[in-house]
């Protein structure tokens, strides 16, 4: 819908500063009417229907309510990055500041560190990724499996997961042409997504092969987390967990012939 996809970012553009307009009750009202006038037109409700039942209707979230919310990852963003300044106010009415202060508060987040960090772009790499086609990737798992098979070609496997119970961890197996060299799980804090519990694998993979003395050999690490693979492929990285998993694992800065694949076939693990 328009509200959405067009009026709702225009309205967020510096919410985070303007925050305070939306204690005043016109404003509300202004952005509600702006709101209920939008999703009539789209969903041919009659001019009566109240707003709160085209909300629910149309699966829409109150939009000074999405406005606050908005504010409130804005603020988390900018803590995140040290942006953030705890300026006193100057006048009896609170401003920008504290307020958006009050609504991380309200909304509980984790006191740990914020999984953020300022954008940065990282274009000296000296691995490659792959991401095969799914109606490819079983036959180039079993080329690429023969053609190192018969090479001094180092294969790491890794995985991340979350149970249903907020468990959550990440492990690792590397093998050479022989043998295991080496297998490894660890446990992650429950607050983790699979996300970052599959880079934190990757990361591990890395560190752990550069612990071994894995050098002037090719490496393949396996994956199956397309979104991991296409965050640490980026140029860019938005995240710590990825910036981390980059910079500071020593194999992927040495090596040169690193290669990180996608692939739909686990049970050969």
């Amino acid at each position: 819908m328009a509200i959405k996809s067009i009026v709702r970012p225009v309205l967020e553009y510096g919410i985070t500063i303007w925050t305070k307009a939306l204690k005043n009750s016109d404003n509300c009202k202004k952005l509600r009417k702006l709101q209920n006038l939008a999703l009539r037109m789209a969903t041919g409700a009659y001019p009566s229907t109240a707003g709160a039942d085209l909300n629910l209707i149309t699966d829409t979230p109150d939009l000074v309510c999405y406005l606050e919310g908005q504010t409130a990852k804005g603020a988390l963003r900018l803590k995140a990055q040290g942006k953030w300044t705890n300026e006193k106010p100057k006048h009896l009415t609170p401003g920008h500041t504290q307020l958006c202060n009050k609504y991380l508060s309200d909304l509980h987040f984790p006191s740990t560190k914020i999984d953020l960090t300022i954008p940065r772009c990282n274009l000296n790499r000296k691995y490659e990724c792959i991401v095969p086609d799914i109606a490819d990737s079983i036959t180039y798992k079993a080329n690429i499996t023969t053609e190192t098979c018969l090479q001094n070609t180092i294969h790491c496997f890794t995985n991340g997961s979350k149970l249903d119970n907020e468990n959550t961890g990440c492990g690792i197996v590397i093998k050479n042409k022989t043998e295991t060299l080496l297998e490894l799980s660890l446990g992650l804090p429950s607050f983790c997504t699979v996300f970052q519990a599959e880079v934190t694998a990757i990361e591990q993979a890395a560190i752990n092969m550069n612990n071994l003395g894995i050098k002037d050999q090719d490496i393949i690490i396996w994956s199956d987390s397309q979104a991991a693979i296409q965050a640490i492929q980026s140029p860019i990285t938005r995240l710590n967990t990825v910036q981390n998993c980059v910079t500071k694992s020593p194999s992927l800065q040495q090596q040169s012939q690193l290669k990180m694949d996608r692939s739909t076939c686990r049970t050969s693990w």
